[in-house]
């Protein structure tokens, strides 16, 4: 690649970047190709270059948006922590995503996911992979019961932080955080023992 062709390059990204945040923060109506292009520091025609609508340029953000926490979350899980220390990353990562994300902007990603999942399924095979790194790792360390399919996991994992995504949840579970962290380890019954 030449040095045009990588600061071209370059540039897309930090429109991207700047709109990604933007409509994370304030949601998609009050966002404008103007705003972006002033906080980009670049001009509305040099958005247009790259994307010829702002639909385009919104659902360009959702691609750039996944690739970024997907590298996130493969960066943590090949990372030397334990089992539990990812976990708790995984949550809290969770948490402030809730926290942070505008309703319409959440709301245009889940669209998009129920519209067209196939365009999705290599993200959800990849990602599928790098869960199985991870519960085969808790096993390892004896964390994780080795009776339990790693399928199982997966999806309890996912109802866990779904609930946990939920308006005002965040906030209230925080006194409780050791609580659950100790049912998601050991279940109502409580740690065995000896």
């Amino acid at each position: 690649m030449n040095g045009f062709e990588k600061r071209k390059q370059q540039k897309e990204q930090h429109i991207l970047q700047v709109a990604t945040d933007r409509f994370i923060k304030d949601g998609i109506a009050l966002v404008t190709v103007a705003s972006i292009a002033k906080e980009a520091q670049v001009s509305q025609v040099t958005i247009y270059k790259y994307f010829d609508t702002k639909k385009q340029l919104l659902n360009a953000t959702l691609q750039y948006y996944l690739a970024e926490e997907f590298a996130k979350f493969e960066q943590l899980i090949v990372s030397p922590l334990t089992f539990q220390e990812k976990l708790l990353q995984l949550v809290q990562r969770k948490q402030v995503f809730s926290q942070q994300i505008h309703p319409e902007y959440y709301a245009f990603m889940m669209e998009t996911y129920q519209n067209n999942p196939v365009a999705f399924a290599d993200d959800m095979t990849r990602s599928y992979a790098l869960y199985q790194q991870f519960f085969e790792q808790g096993k390892a360390e004896g964390v994780v019961s080795k009776t339990l399919s790693n399928e199982a996991l997966v999806m309890y994992l996912d109802m866990a932080v779904h609930y946990f995504e939920k308006d005002g949840v965040a906030n209230q579970i925080r006194p409780y955080i050791d609580e659950f962290t100790e049912i998601f380890f050991h279940g109502l019954a409580g740690k065995p023992t000896v």
